[in-house]
């Protein structure tokens, strides 16, 4: 049995998963219909052979890290747990192209400096309002 029959078994009901939209060296990412909600979502899972070699613990990390970030730029996380013995966590599902895809059409992408300003404004600011008090 495939690692997509493993997930579409230990996530029936749940989620129905519809394609591989990327992968890494410890996981692979799908494109599934949270059945729930009816919503598409990116479905992240450990690989098999990486969670036998190494072990679940930095995929765990992974998924603690990103449950606790709230922020307007980071995707939340939805869901995470396991099925059929497969690590997974899901996320909203960003339709557009990679970040790959970015830098092979336009190369270098520009960054601003503009938030690193802004906080070293008030950083300036509140030291000076400190060594006033």
């Amino acid at each position: 049995m495939d690692l997509v029959q493993h997930l579409d078994r230990g996530l029936a009901g749940r989620y129905a998963i519809d394609r591989e939209i990327g992968q890494g060296g410890m996981a692979i990412v799908f494109l599934a219909h949270d059945l729930r909600h009816d919503r598409k979502v990116a479905l992240k899972v450990l690989r098999p052979e990486v969670a036998s070699e190494i072990g679940a613990d930095r995929f765990l990390r992974e998924i603690k890290l990103a449950a606790g970030l709230t922020h307007p730029h980071i995707l939340p996380l939805y869901d995470s747990g396991e099925a059929e013995g497969l690590l997974f966590y899901v996320m909203p599902n960003m339709e557009g192209h990679s970040l790959r895809e970015r830098l092979d059409a336009e190369g270098q992408l520009a960054l601003s400096t503009e938030p690193c300003e802004s906080r070293a404004r008030s950083l300036q600011r509140l030291t000076t309002l400190t060594a006033i008090t």
